[in-house]
């Protein structure tokens, strides 16, 4: 009988040790920085009213502290998105392993040792609802918070026409459109989050709560067809 427990275990490990409580504990953080940036922009909103004699002034500080929701937005989005890369690289080894040792491919989640796109939207999709959809594509949350993390690393590179976009940013694009952003919006990384359930923005230990679910349904999946193996050999 072959021993494929170190398998079956090797995708739990994310979020079961001390690193998973990490990416916890930074989002938790980000979250917090943005509550006083937003309690700053609406006590500035008042100021505004009383006032009206330093509107440019108070009007400069808002838009401001709002760039700076964004920028800590995109850095909780980038540390997610470094999640999403462990667990993707994960059910790849775990699909080369299993092959040396089974002879065969895994069935969760098929060709998955292969380098691709499909695989990997495969993986991103796992076990979620598909609640975003642009022009009849219907995307997950992993997929969204994937592309947001994409859209603010490249964004300087893209092309000023979204629709002349090709490739890759054309993909990411046409899934960050499907919950509003917009070429020359300064709010894209807020729409994002509004989407994902966070439209107050501090609440980014939403985000984590999205990739631990999709993270444990992809670790119980593989978890169930290794075991079967385990019968069998």
């Amino acid at each position: 009988m072959l021993d494929l427990s170190w398998l079956r275990l090797s995708l739990y490990c994310g979020y079961m040790d001390a690193q998973g409580e990490v990416y916890k504990r930074v989002l938790e953080e980000l979250g917090k920085a943005i509550e006083k940036s937003t309690s700053l922009a609406n006590e500035l909103e008042t100021d505004q009213k009383l006032l009206p004699q330093q509107k440019d002034y108070i009007d400069y500080i808002i838009d401001d502290e709002c760039l700076f929701v964004e920028y800590l937005l995109c850095t909780a989005f980038v540390l997610c998105q470094a999640y999403i890369v462990n667990v993707v690289s994960t059910v790849e080894k775990i699909h080369v392993r299993a092959k040396q040792s089974l002879g065969r491919d895994l069935k969760t989640i098929p060709v998955c040792n292969e380098k691709s796109k499909e695989r990997r939207k495969k993986i991103l999709q796992f076990g979620q609802t598909l609640a975003f959809s642009y022009e009849g594509d219907y995307f997950s949350a992993i997929q969204l918070i994937n592309a947001f993390a994409n859209y603010f690393k490249h964004r300087d590179e893209w092309d000023v026409n979204w629709e002349e976009l090709e490739g890759t940013q054309k993909d990411t694009a046409k899934l960050i459109q499907s919950v509003g952003a917009k070429f020359g919006c300064s709010g894209n990384l807020r729409q994002g989050s509004s989407a994902l359930g966070n439209p107050e923005f501090t609440n980014t230990l939403i985000f984590f709560e999205k990739l631990q679910q999709w993270h444990i349904d992809l670790a119980s999946a593989y978890d169930k067809e290794l075991s079967s193996y385990d019968s069998v050999f």
